[in-house]
């Protein structure tokens, strides 16, 4: 009898640790979840676009070489409210201070040493904005993505509109895109890439590729060497 407890015990215990052995390693891909924008804190995104020029330059006698165009890498980090970015365009922080967007952009022209200064200008005064806008999320649904073995793709009806939400793409150039394949990878209930291919201004195929890490790290502003003013030209 005694020995027939301890059988029971011992099972009971194995089937507890083998339930939270499925727990704790199954990946919990919840895509509703992934979806909500209040989940990406502290988050960092890698942009690279590979681009190919489909057109033809009849000075050059390489063309392959002319066809083939560099790498671009773009580094965004998030944490909490402020923004920093780094990349081809230079390095540029996002935040708000009382209820007001602004941009505190590094700039060497403005400078008289190799130095630079860090320049702060109302978001609404500089064209550039951050790569990735978290906020979209919530314009998604679930309905929009259907899984394709390990991958979520868009639904035919959602990809054109999930392409320009998901990729920052403004009104006034969407005509110059013509979209044909997006694949997304989640883990943990986050993002873990997003993967468009795209035509661009019908003469360049680009891969363009966001990836995700969530990495602990702590953002500060930078001191503002110098504040905008209208009558300046930036």
């Amino acid at each position: 009898m005694r020995k027939k407890i301890i059988i029971g015990i011992c099972a009971v215990i194995f089937c507890a640790a083998l339930v939270f052995s499925i727990i704790l390693f199954v990946p919990d891909n919840n895509i509703g979840k992934s979806l909500n924008s209040k989940k990406y804190k502290t988050v960092q995104v890698k942009t690279v676009m590979k681009s190919t020029y489909t057109g033809t330059d009849e000075s050059r006698s390489d063309q392959s070489e002319y066809n083939t165009l560099d790498d671009v890498e773009v580094v965004m980090q998030k944490d909490g409210s402020i923004i920093y970015e780094s990349g081809i365009s230079g390095k540029y922080y996002f935040y708000e201070r009382d209820s007001i967007p602004y941009v505190l952009y590094y700039d060497m022209l403005l400078s008289t040493d190799v130095t630079g200064k860090w320049v702060e200008i109302p978001e609404e005064k500089y064209s550039i904005r951050p790569t990735f806008d978290f906020s979209c999320l919530d314009k998604i649904s679930e309905s929009d993505l259907k899984k394709e073995n390990e991958v979520y793709v868009p639904t035919a009806e959602s990809m054109e509109e999930m392409f320009f939400t998901l990729f920052n793409i403004s009104n006034a150039g969407r005509d110059k895109y013509k979209i044909y394949d997006m694949k997304i990878t989640f883990k943990n209930n986050r993002f873990d890439t997003i993967t468009a291919n795209y035509v661009f201004s019908e003469t360049t195929v680009i891969e363009h590729t966001l990836s995700f890490s969530y990495d602990i790290f702590k953002l500060t502003l930078p001191a503002v060497d110098e504040v905008y003013t209208a009558d300046k030209d930036y």
